[in-house]
């Protein structure tokens, strides 16, 4: 049997005062998402499900990627030696691509982005409870 996953360690007591690293994403650029078909393709879900949205509710957050490729590992590729996307799944879903209207800017989440925030990959990357990646 093999042992449960580490919990990704709590946010640093001085979070607040870390510079993040940043990503901008240009006006006029292209983002892919798939999503559940049967909401808004720009839903914030708002749920205790949601890796990164607000513990209390109060904001969700929508994914979305540079390439189509990671919009499709983001939704179809979540489970470690699948081999095939059950029908069910890809039944409920649609794709879209969104074109960015003004500057986004958004905290780099990978790399060297954690590190300088003082979290790991467990963080984007480790599975539930999502209370750390919440807080």
């Amino acid at each position: 049997m093999k042992p449960p996953p580490e919990a990704a360690p709590g946010p640093p007591g001085d979070l607040t005062t870390r510079i993040p690293l940043e990503l901008t994403v240009a006006a006029g650029e292209v983002l892919h998402r798939f999503y559940t078909a049967a909401l808004d393709p720009i839903y914030f879900d708002r749920g205790r499900d949601g890796r990164l949205n607000a513990p209390d509710g109060t904001y969700g957050v929508l994914y979305t990627a540079q390439a189509a490729q990671g919009a499709f590992a983001e939704t179809f590729l979540r489970t470690p030696g699948l081999t095939q996307i059950p029908s069910d799944l890809l039944a409920k879903k649609a794709y879209t691509t969104l074109e960015v209207l003004r500057p986004l800017r958004f905290v780099r989440m990978a790399g060297p982005g954690l590190a300088r925030l003082g979290a790991t990959a467990q963080v984007v990357h480790g599975g539930k409870p999502y209370d750390v990646p919440q807080a």
